[in-house]
C-alpha cells in the first residue's frame, strides 16, 4: 500500500521555508537594480561629450585636418577634412598638408579610452582607421590604426577649435 500511496516528499513547512528563500533573494535582488541603476548610459554620454567637436590636426603648430565628432545615440558621426602627411623612418611626422573636399565617419568605437575613428575617403569609397586619445579637456593625440602605415609611427597632437552637445 505504500507504494501505491502518494506522499509529498518534502513536507509543507520546508515548500514555504523555500518560498520565502525565493522571495528574499529575488526582491532583494529587485531592490538593489533599482537603488542603483545602470551607469553605463551616464558614462558613455559623458565619454561622447568629452571628445564631442572639432578637432584640427597639427603640424609645426598649423592645423593641416579638422575632425568633426557629432555625437548620434552611443557613437559617433561627422566626417574629417582631406589632408596628407609623411614619416621619417623613425615614425616622426616630416609633413603635413591639406587636401580639398572631406570623407564622412562611418563608424566609430571605443576601446577602453581610445576612440576608433573609421573614415570612408569619397573619391575611392576605401576605409581608414584613427585613433584618439584625450590628453586634456582640449587636447588629443591622433593616430593612425592603418595596418599598412609603419608600426613604429608617432602619434600627433590636436587640438579642440569648437565643442557641440550630443542629442538627448
Amino acid at each position: 500500500m505504500s507504494l501505491i500511496r502518494r506522499r509529498s516528499r518534502i513536507g509543507g513547512g520546508a515548500v514555504v521555508m523555500a518560498a520565502a528563500l525565493c522571495y528574499m533573494f529575488f526582491g532583494s535582488c529587485f531592490l538593489v537594480a533599482l537603488t542603483n541603476p545602470s551607469q553605463a548610459s551616464g558614462s558613455a554620454s559623458e565619454k561622447l561629450r568629452s571628445f564631442a567637436g572639432s578637432w584640427q590636426w597639427m603640424f609645426k603648430d598649423k592645423p593641416f585636418v579638422t575632425v568633426v565628432l557629432v555625437p548620434d545615440g552611443d557613437h559617433f558621426t561627422g566626417h574629417m577634412t582631406n589632408g596628407y602627411f609623411n614619416t621619417d623612418d623613425s615614425g616622426n611626422m616630416t609633413d603635413a598638408g591639406s587636401h580639398p573636399g572631406s570623407s564622412p565617419i562611418v563608424r566609430s568605437f571605443f576601446a577602453g579610452t581610445v576612440l576608433h575613428i573609421v573614415v570612408q575617403y569619397s573619391e575611392d569609397k576605401s576605409l581608414s582607421e584613427w585613433t584618439m586619445t584625450l590628453i586634456a579637456p582640449d587636447k588629443a593625440q591622433f593616430n593612425t590604426a592603418d595596418p599598412e602605415q609603419p608600426a613604429n609611427m608617432k602619434p600627433w597632437m590636436a587640438r579642440r577649435v569648437s565643442s557641440s552637445e550630443p542629442k538627448d
